[in-house]
């Protein structure tokens, strides 16, 4: 998972992260096509902002994925909500079905289905 002290990124945790029921992953709120605003991240379409540079990354969204994470040694079933490309690196906002988000970098996941 991606250290949120980089110079780049910052996370507002303000929106409740609750559990996504497996049949309504498709219906969630979701940042296409523009960057993040704090108030995209308030309203729960977007799991964070750069604090200067991101461009929106190319996919289809929401998207399921499974995010490996190597602290615990398991890969988690997640929906991506939000990407974006901050120099050379792609960086996504997903949530978690059991509840709860992360930002991550785009080979932390794995794509599930069409994107």
């Amino acid at each position: 998972m991606l250290n949120l002290r980089d110079p780049f990124i910052f996370e507002l945790p303000e929106f409740d992260w609750c559990e996504i029921k497996s049949n309504e992953w498709k219906t969630l709120p979701c940042l296409s096509g523009r960057t993040a605003s704090q108030e995209d991240v308030q309203n729960g379409s977007a799991v964070f902002t750069a604090e200067r540079g991101s461009l929106p990354h190319a996919i289809n969204l929401p998207a399921c994925a499974l995010y490996h994470d190597v602290d615990k040694g398991k890969k988690i079933p997640s929906v991506i909500i939000q990407a974006e490309a901050i120099g050379e690196e792609v960086y996504l906002g997903i949530r978690f079905f059991t509840g709860g988000n992360a930002v991550c970098k785009i080979d932390e996941v794995e794509l599930i289905g069409q994107i």
